[in-house]
């Protein structure tokens, strides 16, 4: 799938609204972000409509289109996930943890070992 046409930078005429504080004003940042210019938030310099989200993460997404077989490297995949955890907890052993674009779960599976654990994926296919 070429999806070469869904992500469209942000320029002086699209309004965007900050994820933390709802500010409408930013400045440019690092190549390919921009900054809120109330709380400092950074966040990517790109627009992507609901449509746009649900085609780029459809089902070929994991077996095809970003990852050959997402599900048969499930193996591999749990093992460099268990060394982001790994990092993660020694800053923070327990508590409540939520991973947004779990995929299929793995990194819940192994966090919830330590953690209440919990996720949130936009791709039907993957959250099932």
């Amino acid at each position: 799938m070429d999806n070469s046409g869904i992500i469209s930078a942000i320029d002086d005429t699209t309004e965007y609204r900050c994820n933390i504080c709802d500010h409408k004003s930013f400045t440019k940042s690092f190549p390919g972000l921009i900054q809120c210019t109330n709380c400092d938030f950074i966040t990517a310099n790109v627009t992507l409509t609901l449509e746009d989200i649900h085609r780029l993460y459809g089902a070929s997404y994991f077996s095809g289109d970003e990852y050959a077989d997402y599900l048969g490297d499930k193996k591999i995949i749990k093992k460099n996930l268990s060394n982001w955890l790994a990092i993660i907890r020694k800053y923070v052993d327990s508590g409540n943890l939520i991973e947004i674009g779990s995929a299929y779960g793995f990194f819940l599976e192994i966090a919830s070992e330590h953690f209440h654990s919990q996720g949130y994926e936009i791709s039907k296919s993957a959250a099932q």
